[in-house]
């Protein structure tokens, strides 16, 4: 990925790299679709490793915080692990909770819901990981390049 634009402006990402972001959620759907078609896992796997994406009950999730390890993410899976990284990716991008470490340049990625019962709202997280900035970059630029295939 080359990027031109080295101002910081929002969160310590640049403007090219805040674009990257809502290019990818604005294309997300067309994603899945190629991935569900194309099956890019291999490709996928290299960057974020099947083991490195822990199944956990939505109970549990917030459980995690203080175990997770760099490059792992805690996660309930909705339909196989990449699909499921990809969406709390997406999710956590789009609701304000993809925030940058510039200290150790990792991504904190949380993806919740929100439930209301009888009258109160509660907060439920469904993805709890930690990533390079540079892998969660690299998917997206991988994802991103399967659309002009």
């Amino acid at each position: 990925m080359v990027i031109k634009n080295k101002k910081r402006i929002i969160n310590d990402l640049t403007t090219d790299e805040i674009t990257l972001l809502y290019v990818y959620c604005a294309n997300f759907d067309k994603i899945i679709e190629l991935y569900s078609k194309n099956k890019f896992k291999k490709e996928f796997n290299k960057i974020v490793p099947d083991k490195n994406i822990i199944e956990v009950k939505q109970k549990d999730v917030l459980n995690t915080k203080n175990k997770c390890q760099h490059n792992q993410m805690y996660c309930v899976i909705r339909k196989n692990k990449p699909i499921s990284f990809l969406t709390h990716l997406r999710n956590a991008i789009a609701h304000g909770n993809l925030i940058y470490f510039k200290d150790n340049n990792t991504y904190e990625i949380i993806d919740k819901t929100i439930k209301k019962h009888k009258g109160n709202r509660i907060e439920f997280y469904t993805a709890y990981g930690l990533y390079a900035k540079d892998s969660v970059l690299d998917l997206i630029t991988l994802c991103l390049s399967k659309l002009n295939n």
